[in-house]
């Protein structure tokens, strides 16, 4: 594999990440696959990682090689979830992870990171998102949760938060690693968790968005835009955030479609 491997796959159990793990392995990649289950596929090294959990996250990154040619961080969990779990596992932990683990990835190394088009507002929430990102730890962003409680999705606020960590922290990661780091932003996917997607964010939006583009995506729709990112043919590509929604939101951004009547877009 050259340049390509190793690779670690965080979130690799099921969804997009298990579609990027076979598509790795397939490719003959030495892949290293972290889940808190393991994956069904035994070729790959697994590494259990519980990404609530701060321990658990230092294990997981102490057990990486130091010569990783690139991360894809798909795990995430639904706002169905306790709204402590949705921030802990889809910014909190992933933040931590990300920065004990990119030291170890290779100059010429890539990050990418599936966030989601729920967080397609990250840019005009900035200043709703800044005190969550000026946490530092775990225990500290949960803490913050704690002190101010919203009615805007937790969900939603966790991709914001991600994505705008990504495309701050990117500049200064080229610059002294020569790592690249970028998002990618689903829109609904056909995975084990799209039930509960439709519970948090209404069936009625999400069946709304399939109307307009057609269908849902897949994993395998997402997976090879996120190797792709991830490889070397996107060498100049840093902090950007590409929406993978079959042009759904740049549509409702610029009046091209409108959801039906009623339904909230700050879900979008």
């Amino acid at each position: 594999m050259g340049n390509v491997s190793p690779v670690v796959v965080v979130g690799a159990a099921s969804g997009i990440g298990a579609e990027v793990l076979d598509r790795y392995v397939k490719r003959g990649a030495d892949v290293y696959a972290l889940d808190y289950v393991k994956p069904a596929t035994d070729q790959a090294t697994y590494i259990e990682c519980d990404l609530r959990d701060a321990d658990s996250i230092s294990a997981a990154a102490a057990a990486l090689p130091s010569d990783i040619a690139a991360i894809a961080h798909v795990a995430g969990i639904p706002g169905t979830r306790p709204d402590d779990q949705v921030l802990a596992v889809n910014f909190l932990g992933l933040r931590q992870f990300l920065r004990l683990a990119v030291p170890k990835v290779r100059p010429g190394g890539a990050v990418t990171v599936v966030a989601s088009t729920a967080g397609a507002m990250w840019l005009a929430r900035q200043a709703d998102t800044a005190p969550l990102l000026a946490t530092t730890s775990i225990a500290e962003g949960l803490q913050w949760l704690a002190d101010n409680p919203s009615d805007y999705a937790t969900y939603n606020l966790s991709k914001e938060a991600a994505i705008t960590f990504i495309t701050r922290w990117s500049s200064a990661v080229w610059r002294e690693h020569q790592v690249r780091l970028n998002t990618v932003s689903p829109g609904p996917v056909e995975t084990p968790i799209l039930a509960d997607f439709e519970e948090s964010m209404g069936k009625e939006l999400l069946d709304g968005v399939r109307a307009l583009v057609g269908r849902h995506a897949t994993p395998a729709d997402i997976a090879p835009v996120i190797e792709a990112v991830s490889g070397p043919d996107f060498g100049w590509m840093i902090g950007h955030d590409l929406q993978l929604d079959a042009g759904f939101v740049a549509s409702m951004m610029t009046g091209g479609a409108e959801l039906p009547s009623g339904l909230p877009t700050e879900h979008v």
